[in-house]
């Protein structure tokens, strides 16, 4: 079985959370703000269960 790259939009939280970075002036503004359900196929490229959407197109990043 080989390793297949796969793109994922998760909360700008997470990002926050996982970057140490200060985003939270976007948390508001960012749809997948209020998610909870955690998506299993991230655990693998995130390390964590994390709310979130698989991206196969640019066409479907929600903003």
């Amino acid at each position: 079985m080989s390793f297949v790259p796969t793109t994922f939009q998760v909360p700008v939280r997470t990002v926050s959370e996982l970057t140490n970075l200060n985003f939270s002036p976007l948390f508001g503004w960012d749809r997948l703000n209020d998610s909870t359900s955690p998506l299993n196929e991230a655990r693998e490229a995130l390390g964590t269960l994390t709310p979130g959407l698989q991206v196969h197109t640019f066409q479907e990043l929600q903003l």
